[in-house]
């Protein structure tokens, strides 16, 4: 019971984020299996990611540095980058070359939905390793930072 309540916890606020950002370019909208498949690979895509950023902190491991200097490292310049890489990724090759993508807004657009996926994967990791809340404190922390962040490289 307490799963399906976790991975509702996790799943609704990115899927009701989708709905909302697909709801934006009213006048030109974009293919629903397009945003569908966008969202899907997004969630995949942390897979790579995930082994991406463990070989690199497996790496950092070997830099003798201060406490503050590894968690700063680790956040700027193993993860973050990680996974903007992947999630442009997700854009470039699912997406940029269709001749729907054809406009500013929907670089944007599908940016952020790739990185909602992104961020739906790991809030289930989350939220079926730290509970519930852990849940709730990522839908106000890591979905905005997710949705800047994608909105800012789309």
């Amino acid at each position: 019971m307490y799963l399906l309540l976790y991975l509702a916890v996790a799943v609704t606020p990115p899927a009701l984020l989708v709905h909302y950002f697909y709801r934006r370019d009213k006048k030109h909208a974009n293919p629903t299996g397009m945003i569908h498949r966008t969202f899907l690979i997004g969630l995949l895509i942390t897979i790579p990611a995930f082994a991406l950023e463990f070989l690199l902190v497996r790496m950092q491991s070997f830099l003798a540095m201060s406490n503050l200097s590894h968690h700063l490292f680790r956040a700027f310049l193993i993860i973050a980058p990680s996974e903007e890489l992947f999630k442009l990724i997700v854009v470039i090759f699912v997406v940029y070359n269709h001749k729907r993508f054809n406009k500013l807004m929907d670089g944007i657009i599908y940016t952020i939905i790739a990185s909602l996926g992104f961020a739906c994967t790991e809030n289930i990791v989350y939220a079926l390793s730290g509970g519930i809340g852990v849940a709730i404190f990522r839908f106000f922390t890591a979905l905005p930072m997710h949705i800047i962040t994608a909105g800012i490289m789309g």
